[in-house]
């Protein structure tokens, strides 16, 4: 979602024709001032982590879990820029252990 936010933003004939399936599918014109977030973003904000924390009730202990980025989640990353480090990401990761799973090392992470 948000590179099709950041397409309509920039223009040209890709982002004027996304605009007008936006206002289509939402009965009005896309105006730019609503912020895209993907829920790891959210989700990996301390606020958010510390309460997640507190409401776990039956934590994912012994679980081993192979987290997986894909490619569109994480690039292009001057445009979908939440991970500090796109080629290295650990919003998902993160997220596993604070829910008590065991993110294990694979080398498809981020592999489209």
């Amino acid at each position: 979602f948000r590179l099709a936010e950041h397409e309509v933003r920039e223009g040209g004939e890709r982002g004027r024709e996304l605009g007008r399936e936006v206002a289509e599918v939402m009965g009005r014109p896309f105006e730019g001032n609503v912020a895209v977030r993907h829920p790891l973003e959210v989700l990996g904000r301390q606020e958010a982590a510390d309460r997640l924390r507190a409401g776990v009730e039956r934590p994912l202990t012994g679980l081993k879990v192979a987290c997986y980025y894909g490619c569109l989640l994480v690039r292009p990353s001057e445009v979908v820029s939440f991970e500090s480090d796109p080629e290295h990401p650990e919003s998902m990761d993160k997220l596993m252990t604070l829910l008590g799973a065991e993110p294990v090392r694979w080398s498809y992470k981020t592999d489209c």
